[in-house]
């Protein structure tokens, strides 16, 4: 996949996210980057393509997968300096903890972004072994 590509996503990506003011536009670049090397590398390992044979039909399909690892996760409020997630509550006392920006990003390592909203789409792009 070329840097154009990948740039074109980017932009697509940073315009269908909420508006972060407190976000610092380069911070922002390093989290969608992150974020869609994730996608990439789950979209590579699931239909058997390589990188530079992923179809440009599935550029918009990154885009979605992207936003939706960015949502679930919350990683924009927990990069930007806010608390982030709640991670745990507890009632007895009132106890709240939040995710890190640390956490988050362990989080979208571990996440699979492979979820039954997409599967179908990737299937038509899967290579058999």
């Amino acid at each position: 996949m070329d840097a154009e590509r990948l740039k074109i996503i980017t932009e697509e990506i940073e315009l269908l996210l909420p508006e972060n003011s407190d976000q610092s536009k380069e911070d922002l670049d390093k989290i969608i980057g992150f974020v869609i090397k994730k996608v990439i590398n789950d979209i590579v390992s699931y239909t058997h393509l390589t990188r530079d044979d992923l179809p440009e039909e599935l550029d918009t399909t990154i885009v979605g997968m992207a936003l939706t690892v960015i949502a679930e996760i919350g990683i924009l409020r927990a990069a930007n300096g806010d608390d982030g997630d709640v991670k745990s509550i507890s009632e007895g006392d009132t106890s709240v903890s939040f995710m890190t920006f640390q956490e988050a990003y362990k989080s979208i390592s571990a996440t699979n972004t492979i979820t039954s909203d997409y599967r179908s789409i990737l299937n038509n792009y899967r290579v058999a072994r």
